[in-house]
């Protein structure tokens, strides 16, 4: 939205009886997952590279003429994803919370 070259703001505002809203990453945070990022070849579609975790992604600097991150292993969760209890226990605390909207990150 833009009037005389200057940007306006818009507020939305949504009622709902939620007082808090409380969100959790899935990976690492609710559970230990294996899956990870590959880096796959753009003209053979073989997978170059595994990145096991943020840290490696985050630190990865892609040959984007050569290669592009396959992100597929994150649609699911494997068999062998282990809970964090910790996490779990507050991830079901707040879900019993009428005041609490529970989002989870994926």
């Amino acid at each position: 939205m833009e009037t005389d070259g200057k940007k306006k703001k818009r507020i939305v505002k949504i009622k709902s009886g939620w007082k808090n809203l409380i969100m959790f990453d899935f990976d690492d945070t609710l559970a230990k997952t294996e899956e990870c990022t590959l880096v796959r070849d753009k003209e053979t579609d073989r997978i170059v590279n595994h990145l096991h975790g943020q840290s490696d992604y985050d630190n990865y600097e892609l040959n984007e003429k050569k290669h592009y991150f396959d992100f597929d292993e994150f649609l699911t969760v494997s068999d062998f994803a282990e809970p964090i209890t910790p996490t779990m226990i507050l991830l079901k605390k707040y879900i019993q919370d009428p005041n609490c909207k529970v989002i989870i990150l994926t």
